[in-house]
Formats: C-alpha cells, structure tokens, sequence
C-alpha cells in the first residue's frame, strides 16, 4: 500500500513538472504561428481566411495527440492495475480453521435479525436508535439512505459478534 501511495507521489510530481513545460510549449508555438502568420496576412502574401484554416487545423490537431499521451498513461495504469488483479485472483485459497469454517457455514444458511440496535459516537449525537428488522436467508436486501445515515455502523454492529473477519 506505502508502495502504491509512493508511486502515486512520483507520478505526481512528474506530472506537475512537465504538464506545465509542454502547456507553455504548446502556447510557444500557437503564438508562434499567429505571430507569423499575421505577418503573412498583412504583408498580403496569404490571406485572411487561409491564416484562420491554418490556426483551425492547428487546434484541431493538437486535440488528439493531448488525447493520445493521455490514454497511453491511462493505458500504462490500467495495465499495471490488472496485472495485480490478476496476482491476487491466482492465489490461493486461505484456509479457514475450524472455528472460522463452523461461524461461516452458520452465518451462510441463517436468517439475520436485528432486535433494538442503537449507536451514539458520544452523548450528544444518536446515529441510530432501536432499529429492527429481519432478513431471510438467500433473500436479498437493501438498506438504503443518504451519506451518514448510519448505514454501514448498522452493518458493523450487528455483525460485530459473529467473529468473522469483517473490514471497514
């Protein structure tokens, strides 16, 4: 992870240091070739609407090469994200123990009830209180609501004493 978050880090920093060089590059050279091409307008050897052709191709042509080298970095991360998918789907099986093997048969073919759960951060704030219900075996169910309506502590909390290796 520390690995991953130094990674990210470096590219940052490569990213901050050459998006503003190629950016003021690019902007070099547009001013560059309206520069001149103004000059060609006004000393008559072009004319107008051939001047604004050639900064209308300009643009257009600087749009997907910045596509491009995006993509290619998009491509370069993805690549890398799927190769250790890949790792972590071709490893072994962890093997349960007993104890663990029994709570997770149990917790596989059992109903879950909730009775009377309530849970406060401190004494101030109640994020929940009293809530029941009860969820059928292999039915599915959704609890639903807006961001800190205390869904994921429901979660936590009536599970908390199955003894399976839950995470937040």
């Amino acid at each position: 992870m520390l690995e991953l978050f130094q990674l990210s880090l470096k590219e940052a920093k490569i990213q901050s240091i050459v998006s503003p060089i190629i950016t003021s590059l690019m902007m070099v050279i547009f001013v560059g070739v309206i520069g001149y091409g103004g000059l060609r307008v006004f000393s008559g050897d072009i004319f107008a609407g051939t001047f604004i052709a050639i900064v209308v191709y300009l643009v257009q042509t600087v749009t997907p090469i910045v596509s491009l080298v995006s993509f290619y970095n998009d491509y370069k991360k993805t690549a890398g994200s799927t190769e250790r998918v890949f790792e972590i789907y071709n490893m072994s099986e962890e093997k349960l123990n007993g104890s663990e093997k029994l709570a997770l048969e149990a917790f596989e073919n059992a109903d879950v009830t909730i009775e009377n759960v309530s849970f406060s951060y401190d004494q101030k704030t109640t994020i929940l209180k009293n809530i029941s219900m009860h969820i059928p075996n292999k039915k599915t169910t959704a609890i639903v609501g807006p961001s800190g309506s205390g869904k994921s502590t429901l979660f936590y909390l009536s599970f908390s004493d199955r003894r399976l290796p839950l995470q937040r």
